[in-house]
Formats: C-alpha cells, sequence, structure tokens
C-alpha cells in the first residue's frame, strides 16, 4: 500500500493562502510512547480492501459518494464556505465516512456519522481556517511589503522601513494631538526618494493642476477627490529600484502596479492621470498613489 502523503515536515512548507487552501495537512500531536505498538498491516491486503471499501460506498453512479458530499457541503457552507470550501473539505470528509462506515465512524468519535454535521458546521468555520484567518487581499500584501521591507540604501540609519520613516515623520499622535518630530518630513522625503519612492503632501500633488486650471487649493482637492494635508505613497509603476525593493516577493517584477489597483476601496489608490505624473529620484514618472490614512483605515479583508 503506497502513502497517499507528498511530504512531511516540522514546520508547515505551505504559507500562500492559494496553496494552503489547495492541500490537506494533517497536524499530529506528539507520540505518546507509553501506548501499546499497533498490530502490523498487511501491506499486500490492507490496500485492496481500503480500495474495495471505497468502491462500495461509492455506489451505483456515485449515488452513495454524492449522498456523503450533499449533507457535508451543506454543513460546511452554512459554516462560511465558499464553493471552493465546500468542494475541497466536502470532498474529503464525504472520503472518509465512506471508508469508515457508520458504526466504526461513531465509535472513533469522528463526527462523521449521519445527523452530526451540524458539529462541522459549529467547529469548522471558514474563518477558523490558517488559510483565511492569516489571508489578506493582494493588494493590501504588496503595500504591507513596501511599508516593512528593509530599505538596503539605509544601512546606516536608526531607520530602516518605509513605514518606520512615514511614522516618525508624523506631526500628530495616534489621538490627533500635536507633537515635535525629532524628523522631519523633508528628511523622510528625501530618504524616501532614495529608496525609488516619493512622498508628498496632497498640496503637492494637486499643486500643478491648480496653476494650469488656476483654481484655489479647495477646489482642486474636491476635483480628485483628496483631503487637505495628508500624506500620499508615490509608487513607480515602473521601476529599477521598486524592484530591488520587492526583491524575492511576489511583485517583483513589476506586478506592483496591477497589485495596488486591485483595492476596492475607492479613494486609497489614485490613478487619474492628471496628478500620478511626478519626479521621483529626478525622473519623472508615471505613479500610482497612496493615500495613506484611507489605506490604514480601509477594512484589513
Amino acid at each position: 500500500m503506497y502513502s497517499a502523503f507528498l511530504f512531511s515536515a516540522i514546520n508547515n512548507p505551505l504559507h500562500g493562502a492559494q496553496d494552503m487552501s489547495r492541500c490537506a495537512v494533517l497536524r499530529l500531536g506528539p507520540i505518546n510512547l507509553n501506548q501499546p505498538k499497533p498490530a502490523a498491516l498487511n501491506a499486500e491486503t490492507t490496500g485492496p480492501m481500503v480500495l474495495a471499501l471505497m468502491m462500495h460506498g461509492w455506489g451505483e453512479g456515485g449515488l452513495g459518494f454524492k449522498q456523503q458530499f450533499d449533507r457535508f457541503a451543506e454543513a460546511l457552507q452554512k459554516g462560511g464556505h465558499d464553493k471552493r470550501g465546500q468542494d475541497t473539505y466536502g470532498t474529503l470528509l464525504a472520503c472518509a465516512a465512506i471508508l469508515l462506515g457508520d458504526d466504526l465512524a461513531a465509535a472513533m468519535d469522528t463526527h462523521l456519522d449521519p445527523n452530526e454535521e451540524r458539529w462541522w458546521t459549529e467547529n469548522f468555520t471558514a474563518d477558523s481556517l490558517p488559510e483565511v484567518e492569516d489571508a489578506k487581499p493582494n493588494y493590501r500584501q504588496c503595500v504591507d511589503r513596501i511599508l516593512t521591507a528593509p530599505v538596503r540604501a539605509w544601512r546606516n540609519s536608526s531607520r530602516n522601513t518605509i513605514g518606520q520613516a512615514i511614522a516618525d515623520s508624523r506631526t500628530t499622535d495616534d489621538d490627533g494631538h500635536a507633537r515635535e518630530p525629532d524628523y522631519t518630513y523633508v528628511q523622510a522625503r528625501r530618504d524616501i526618494t532614495i529608496a525609488g519612492f516619493g512622498l508628498f503632501n496632497t498640496r503637492e500633488i494637486v499643486a500643478p493642476v491648480m496653476r494650469k486650471n488656476s483654481i484655489k487649493l479647495a477646489e482642486a482637492l474636491q476635483q480628485f477627490g483628496l483631503e487637505d494635508s495628508k500624506l500620499v505613497l508615490a509608487v513607480p509603476n515602473q521601476s529599477v529600484k521598486v524592484a530591488e525593493h520587492l526583491e524575492g516577493s511576489d511583485w517583483q517584477h513589476g506586478a506592483w502596479k496591477d497589485a495596488l489597483r486591485q483595492c476596492p476601496v475607492p479613494g486609497v489608490m489614485i490613478t487619474n492621470s492628471e496628478i500620478t505624473r511626478l519626479t521621483i529620484d529626478g525622473t519623472q514618472t508615471r505613479c500610482t498613489l497612496i493615500v495613506l490614512d484611507r489605506y490604514h483605515e480601509a477594512p484589513e479583508k
């Protein structure tokens, strides 16, 4: 009988939600060294016996499997699972129920026997799964990587991430009270430019439009849905430095532009061509603008 397992490891090698949702991972508890050694299985006969049980439980035209699958899929749906979750875990549970049968399933307290579907609804909710619990939208993963990845060019600085530089330069604390930062906006802007990004105030973003159209600040801000004196992080759509900053990530080869634009919350990402051509590191380049306060206030999922 060949093992159905692909690999084993102390730590789970799967990290991405897209990988974890496609594999069944068994988390085994510590071995009780004092328990009796289980009887040896005959490899020549065990496999065919398991196969025979599965074929018998499958039923005519797969009816037996369908009945088992439908009851578990309904329970999983009530627990918040989408179609993929129902298909993935419903199939596993249906196969386990077929293999064990009602009597053995009850004796082993597996909650697989009939009329126990509610247990799976209550104890196997979608939110309890690691791939769902820790999952973030692609755009948020990308922004978090930009803000928290160490900047190589700042090796000798007391700050090593863009997020830290922005936080240290703020003139208000978490409660909205004024503060005198040791690290100014001008210094943060200079350092972030060295990293290949841009830090701007919304007034600076709309200033060219104000000059071109001879309009006031309030009108310009309203035109682009911006608030006064808010910080904006400009991410060049094409940049060697940004690619280096995102090295080792899913976005390092230019995918960050599309990832940022996947944000579903209006006003967080600004892509209007009238205000997104900015000077970064001495060169004018087209950017995607992240309105930082709105980003941090947006739903996490």
